[in-house]
C-alpha cells in the first residue's frame, strides 16, 4: 500500500478527523479566556495573568495526564479530562467580577485538565501505520494545526461578538467535551488502544529517559524561535505599511501547510538527526534574512520559507522523541513536547519584545535564529541520547 492510500483509509482519516475537531478549542481559549476577564472590568495586566494560568496550567498538566493515559489508558482519562476542562471552562464563563482569584485559578484549571487529545491520537497512528506511513501523517497533521489556528478564532471570535464572550465560552466548553469523547468512543481507537494501556506503564516517568529530555530541550528552544518570530510579524507589519499583518501571519501558515504535506509524501531519507540539522541550518539562515532591512514582501517571502522548513523539522521531533521513550510511556513522552513547546513559546513572546525595544525589529528575528541554533547544539551535543539516526 502506497503512503498516500495508507493516510486516505477511512480509520486514519476517521482518527484525524476527530482529533482535529477535539483540538479546535485550543485554539482559542487563551483569546476567549483575556476577552472574558476584560469584559468584567479587570485590567489588562489580571487579563494577561489570567492567558498565562492556562498556558502554565497546560504546560504542567500535560505530561501529568499523559502520565496517567499510559497507566489507565486513553477512554477512561480523555472522558474525564474532557469533562473537567468542559466545567472549569463553563464556570469561568459566570465567575463573578469582583473574585480575580477565582478568574485566575480557573483558567489554569482550564489549562491543567486539557484533555492530551494530540499525544493520543500520534500514539494511536503508531498502532495504524508503519513508521514511514506514520511520519507523514505526522507532517500532515503539523499542517493541519495551521488550519486549525484560522477557523477556531475566526468562528468564535465572531460568536464572542456577535453574542458575547459567555456564549463563545459555552460554545468552546461543549465542543472540548463532544469533540474529545467522540475521538475516544471511535471505534478504530478503542480497538487498537483498548480501554486500558497494552502494556501498563509503572516504571520511571518518561522525563527520566535522556532521549525524551533531550526533545523537551530542542522544544524549548524552538518554542522560543517561535515567539519571537510571531512578536516579529506584529512589529514587521506596523513598519512596513505595505503588508498587512494579515498578509504576513498567512504567509507563514502557507509555507507551514505546504511543507507538511510535501514533507510526508516524499518519504523520509532514515536519517534523521542529519536531516533536522541541516533543517535546522535552514531555519538559522532563514531568520537571519528576515533580520535585514528591507520591505513588507521580502519578510512575508521569508515566512513562507520558514514555514516550509519548519513543519519537516517538527515532524522529526517527533519521529525521534517516538524512539526515545518506550511505547507504554509513549503518551507522556509526546505530552512533554507541549509542556517545551508552550513554555518556550510564552518565554520567546517575552523576550522577542524585549529585543524590539532593545534593538528594533532585527532583534526578534535574531532571537529566533539564536533560539533555533541552540536547538541545533542540543541536538548535536545530545546525539548519543537519541537511539536512532
Amino acid at each position: 500500500m502506497s503512503t498516500l492510500a495508507a493516510l486516505t483509509a477511512p480509520p486514519v482519516l476517521r482518527s484525524f478527523a476527530l482529533s482535529f475537531v477535539a483540538r479546535l478549542p485550543l485554539t482559542v481559549i487563551g483569546v476567549l479566556v483575556l476577552l472574558r476577564t476584560r469584559e468584567l472590568g479587570f485590567s489588562y495586566a489580571l487579563a494577561g495573568v489570567a492567558a498565562g494560568a492556562f498556558t502554565l496550567g497546560m504546560s504542567a498538566g500535560a505530561p501529568l495526564v499523559g502520565r496517567l493515559v499510559d497507566r489507565h489508558g486513553q477512554l477512561s482519562v480523555l472522558c474525564t479530562t474532557s469533562l473537567i476542562a468542559g466545567a472549569a471552562i463553563s464556570v469561568f464563563a459566570l465567575a463573578p467580577a469582583d473574585s480575580p482569584l477565582l478568574i485566575v485559578a480557573l483558567a489554569g484549571l482550564v489549562g491543567f485538565a486539557q484533555p492530551p487529545v494530540s499525544a493520543c491520537v500520534r500514539v494511536l497512528w503508531g498502532r495504524l501505520l508503519s513508521e514511514r506511513e506514520r511520519d507523514a501523517m505526522f507532517a500532515v497533521d503539523i499542517s493541519a494545526q495551521g488550519i486549525a489556528f484560522i477557523i477556531g478564532p475566526v468562528t468564535m471570535l465572531w460568536l464572542a461578538s456577535t453574542a458575547g464572550a459567555v456564549t463563545a465560552l459555552f460554545a468552546t466548553g461543549i465542543l472540548i467535551v463532544v469533540g474529545t469523547m467522540a475521538f475516544a468512543l471511535d471505534p478504530v481507537g478503542r480497538r487498537h488502544m483498548g480501554t486500558s494501556p497494552t502494556r501498563i506503564h509503572s516504571g520511571p516517568a518518561a522525563i527520566a529517559y535522556p532521549g525524551v529530555r533531550t526533545i523537551l530541550a530542542i522544544t524549548a528552544a524552538v518554542g522560543v524561535s517561535f515567539g519571537a518570530v510571531e512578536v516579529g510579524i506584529v512589529a514587521a507589519a506596523e513598519r512596513h505599511q505595505d503588508v498587512p499583518l494579515v498578509v504576513l501571519l498567512g504567509a507563514w501558515s502557507v509555507g507551514a501547510l505546504v511543507g507538511g504535506p510535501l514533507w510526508g509524501l516524499r518519504g523520509g531519507s532514515g536519517r534523521h538527526i542529519r536531516d533536522a540539522l541541516l533543517l535546522i541550518s535552514g531555519l538559522v539562515a532563514c531568520t537571519a534574512t528576515l533580520a535585514i532591512p528591507s520591505s513588507g514582501w521580502w519578510v512575508a517571502a521569508g515566512l513562507v520559507l520558514f514555514g516550509l522548513l519548519v513543519t519537516p523539522f517538527v515532524t522529526l521531533l517527533y519521529t525521534m522523541l517516538a524512539s526515545a521513550a518506550p511505547p507504554e510511556a509513549l503518551t507522556e513522552a509526546y505530552s512533554w513536547e507541549v509542556t517545551g513547546m508552550t513554555g518556550g513559546i510564552a518565554l520567546g513572546t517575552a523576550a522577542g519584545g524585549v529585543c524590539i525595544s532593545a534593538s528594533g525589529l532585527a532583534g526578534a528575528f535574531l532571537l529566533a535564529g539564536a533560539a533555533m541554533l541552540v536547538s541545533g547544539v542540543v541536538l548535536g551535543l545530545r546525539i548519543p541520547t537519541l537511539r536512532r539516526d
